[in-house]
């Protein structure tokens, strides 16, 4: 047992490496100009064994966003199922992806890549189908907290949940290609803040215009 428990964790570790040095790689040089003989020299590894752990480069790149992706992923999904009202959980979210705007810079070329090889692949091809597969686990997750907001009376989502949830991921997106492309170079805790309370208060101004009125 000891064995095989050892041999699957150096098996993973390997594959961690390689992904860990494809990802080294492709920031350094593109997707298309990089080549598995780097990738392998990157890892101190020979290129044959590269192929024991993924079929190709496509597939080093597909596993390599999904492992990044993952981390939000998990996150999103415990955020999600937590006893907290809407108002905290969305925050709480939202002060996640704005805390880690350094990171976007560090692996925004990469992401870009990866973006524009799916979109190269018309819909149809693996890059796009992880990434259309990415979005609409995001999107039914913000949706559920939008209507929980709305059953707990702070969101008032006068378009109704579907529009709410693709107007916030477009803002998100948006900001994070900022980042990436370092188009504002400073991102301080101020600035963090407030973009979060801006995204929050868009959604109870329904609920202050009611208020009002009554």
């Amino acid at each position: 047992m000891k064995n095989k428990s050892g041999n699957k964790n150096r098996l993973s570790k390997r594959r961690e490496d390689i992904l860990r040095s494809a990802g080294s790689v492709f920031s350094a040089k593109g997707y298309a100009a990089a080549t598995v003989d780097e990738i392998a020299h990157e890892a101190g590894i020979a290129k044959g064994s590269v192929y024991n752990y993924f079929p190709s480069k496509q597939d080093i790149l597909t596993q390599l966003f999904q492992s990044t992706a993952a981390k939000e992923d998990a996150f999103l999904g415990n955020l999600v199922a937590a006893n907290l009202p809407a108002r905290e959980k969305l925050g709480q979210w939202l002060h996640s992806l704005f805390d880690r705007f350094s990171e976007f810079q560090q692996i925004g070329r990469l992401v870009l890549e990866f973006w524009v090889t799916a979109a190269g692949q018309a819909g149809r091809g693996t890059f796009a189908a992880t990434l259309r597969e990415m979005y609409q686990r995001h999107h039914d997750r913000l949706v559920n907290i939008l209507l929980q907001g709305q059953r707990e009376g702070d969101f008032v989502l006068e378009h109704g949940p579907d529009i709410g949830a693709a107007l916030i991921t477009a803002v998100l997106d948006g900001m994070q290609i900022q980042a990436m492309m370092e188009l504002r170079t400073e991102w301080s805790e101020d600035y963090r803040f407030a973009l979060e309370q801006a995204i929050l208060d868009a959604l109870t101004a329904g609920k202050l215009r009611s208020d009002k009125k009554a």
